[in-house]
């Protein structure tokens, strides 16, 4: 009812704008023919044509604004209104001005005179050309790089970047010409014309080209980020490129040869989603136990090896992450195999979010292991560009590529990275899309599509780089009731299929039915991890016991 009463006040108040709005612009024009085309008596013409002027001025603004309230619907009347007030002012002015007109019209239209300066005016025009030209190119050059360093947040670029962007935006450029070009030289700083006029426009192009591109870069949300990150859409030559030879065998290297000690490498981070710096490990063991230490990680390597032929896919092992002084993950090992379904739940604030982004090193874990398919991820020499092709992640909020359509999303990383061609791409893209029942939807852009056929576009887009291991961030819980079932049916198939998942969800039912394995974190720890069966009939936990009591 409230929601209505709204609408119809907001409908009132549009017709009062609507038939009031030319009542002004007549009664003003009326007022305005009144005080300057027919002068008051008793006032000389001079005067009264300018008082007439200044009242137009004055009233002229109001149907103007009237019209500009309704943003939705600019209203004829106010335009018509304001367009025969500039026809006023002009006859006004031409009245009581006392311009000399037929100078004004031997100026600008006597033919020999325009013969005779035009040479001048095409020289003008070069200079301006290239003035525009030498100014746009520096300021287009170095603007990106002073944007990326103002969204570093560091005080002292801030500040600097600030004072430089308010002052120069607020300067006329013909102030700034004039500054460099007559009072530079009384501080021994001279220049020709031409360089001060470059400089002068490099100046205040620049200041205003540093808060194009900043306010470009902090426009792009981040989860459009960590989704081009998951992607690696920097394309192929950056996965395969030089430090691709880094890569090979690094499941057989220890980070630097060196044992770290129980909580090496605390992360310094301010905010999620911006990596830890690298971890440091330090020389506390002879040289004895280190060759020990890799000979013992040779032969679990190999073990590993061994093991991942027969099932284990993903292997983690003693996994820490600290935000600052917050212990979020204490000590995570867990394995899941080939063609496993792993389902991570808990209480909000457990850590679920956090392990799984570990998984693809969207975050930087503090210390511990984690090894995908034998390949150790946590490796600091990995390829992450490499390593990020074989690992597909749905998020909870979409992050489709708004710019782009359906197809597009999906064919962006197959063509970038994978190296397909537009038409393989194009004719896969189109096949993952049958697959979760969007054909038809090809052409739509995310805003066009409901929050399951986005989910189920973000699915399909993961898919595309015919992925090992699918990581899903609670892909259900941004949806309407009626919206879950499209993307569990697309997960459930997946499953059937025997692609490797590891889930967070809260969909108890889902994970009852597909799950093979249930992880319960609680505080950053495993308390609870069996099957769907043990844990749901059966936790041992008593925090364990509280959380399922409340969702079951």
């Amino acid at each position: 009812m409230q929601a209505e009463n709204t609408h119809s006040r907001q409908k009132r108040q549009r017709l009062w704008y609507q038939r009031d709005g030319f009542l002004w612009g007549l009664v003003v024009a009326l007022i305005a023919a009144a005080w300057g085309l027919l002068p008051p008596a008793g006032i000389s013409l001079d005067i009264g044509g300018w008082l007439g002027m200044g009242l137009y001025m004055l009233l002229a603004a109001v149907p103007m604004i009237v019209t500009t309230m309704d943003k939705r619907r600019p209203q004829l009347a106010g335009t018509a209104a304001a367009l025969g007030f500039l026809g006023l002012l002009g006859l006004v002015f031409y009245r009581y001005s006392g311009a000399q007109w037929d100078m004004l019209g031997m100026m600008f239209f006597n033919r020999e005179l325009i013969v005779e300066t035009w040479p001048i005016l095409l020289g003008g025009l070069e200079n301006t050309l290239l003035i525009f030209i030498c100014s746009a190119v520096l300021s287009v050059t170095i603007a990106p790089i002073i944007a990326i360093i103002r969204t570093l947040n560091n005080p002292i670029f801030n500040c600097a970047i600030d004072a430089f962007v308010d002052v120069f935006r607020s300067l006329p450029i013909l102030v700034l010409v004039i500054f460099i070009y007559y009072a530079l030289p009384f501080l021994e700083i001279h220049s020709t014309p031409f360089a001060a006029g470059v400089c002068g426009l490099f100046l205040s192009a620049l200041a205003f080209m540093i808060e194009y591109f900043r306010a470009g870069i902090e426009s792009v949300s981040r989860g459009h980020v960590e989704a081009a990150r998951s992607l690696d859409p920097r394309g192929a030559a950056a996965a395969h490129g030089a430090s691709g030879g880094a890569a090979q065998g690094h499941g057989l290297r220890l980070r630097g040869g060196y044992a770290r000690t129980a909580q090496a490498g605390h992360g310094n981070r301010g905010m999620e989603g911006q990596p830890d710096p690298p971890r440091h490990h330090h020389h506390h063991v002879s040289d004895t136990a280190s060759a020990a230490h890799v000979r013992k990680h040779v032969a679990r390597k190999e073990t590993r090896e061994m093991d991942n032929t027969a099932s284990c896919m993903i292997e983690v092992c003693d996994l820490h992450k600290h935000y600052k002084d917050v212990h979020v993950l204490r000590g995570i090992s867990t394995t899941v195999a080939k063609g496993e379904v792993c389902a991570v739940i808990g209480p909000s604030g457990s850590g679920k979010s956090t392990f799984l982004r570990c998984l693809n090193r969207l975050e930087e874990a503090s210390s511990g292991e984690i090894f995908i398919n034998a390949q150790e991820i946590t490796d600091p020499h990995l390829n992450l560009n490499k390593m990020r092709e074989n690992i597909g992640m749905v998020f909870q909020g979409f992050n489709l590529f708004p710019h782009m359509t359906a197809i597009q999303n999906i064919m962006l990383a197959p063509v970038n990275v994978r190296g397909l061609s537009h038409k393989e791409a194009e004719a896969y893209g189109m096949e993952l899309l049958s697959r979760v029942g969007l054909a038809d939807k090809h052409a739509s852009y995310p805003d066009m599509l409901s929050g399951g056929q986005q989910q189920r576009v973000a699915i399909a887009r993961a898919l595309a780089m015919r992925p090992e291991v699918m990581l899903f961030d609670e892909p259900t819980s941004a949806l309407d009731p009626e919206m879950i079932g499209e993307v569990l049916e697309v997960m459930i198939d997946l499953a059937k299929q025997g692609m490797t998942m590891v889930v967070v969800s809260h969909e108890m039912s889902f994970i009852r039915e597909v799950a093979d394995k249930v992880l319960v974190l609680a505080d950053g720890v495993i308390i609870e991890e069996g099957s769907p069966q043990e844990v749901f009939t059966n936790p041992r936990h008593e925090r364990c016991r509280s959380f399922l009591s409340k969702i079951l």
